[in-house]
């Protein structure tokens, strides 16, 4: 179902605009956007009414191979408990620094955290959060929420970015 309203926003609000796109091409601009839930339900409802479309089973054949692997960090990082998290007016950058040092100095098994920075060196959010005994998960998808950003688990690293709007 949620899913479904998913989709029914993605199409309404380009129709809004004017701009009549296919659920195939709105399928492909998520899956570009990084947007894998949206692009594999849109993918889903492309083979649905054309269930021998090479595109969209591709596709979500790859979308299947990221969220595994995805999933597997996210369960490397969900073993990992921080213990006090303290960030006061720091920018979103030093704080995602300071937080993936804490991660490493927390694991015991020599996990290193991979980050991928996308975001702008001009972008202005500041990071205020105390956090006590949470998975390095959820401490990192705190983080991003505070700091106004896109937080993404991917296979070997997490991907930082400017929501797109």
């Amino acid at each position: 179902m949620k899913r479904l309203v998913l989709m029914l926003c993605a199409c309404s609000s380009l129709l809004l605009a004017g701009e009549a796109t296919t659920p195939l091409q709105d399928a492909l601009t998520a899956y570009k956007a990084g947007d894998l839930g949206t692009a594999k339900s849109l993918f889903e409802s492309v083979l649905i009414s054309d269930p021998k479309n090479l595109t969209a089973k591709n596709h979500l054949r790859l979308i299947t191979q990221k969220l595994a692997k995805s999933s597997a960090l996210k369960a490397s990082l969900d073993a990992i408990l921080l213990t006090k998290l303290e960030l006061k007016d720091v920018s979103a950058r030093e704080a995602f620094d300071y937080t993936a040092q804490a991660i490493n100095k927390q694991s015991k098994d020599g996990f290193r955290l991979n980050l991928i920075w996308m975001v702008p060196e001009e972008y202005p959010n500041r990071v205020n959060l105390s956090l006590d005994n949470i998975p390095a998960s959820a401490d990192l998808e705190y983080l991003a929420s505070n700091a106004g950003l896109r937080i993404a688990f991917e296979d070997y690293a997490v991907k930082i970015s400017v929501p797109t709007p």
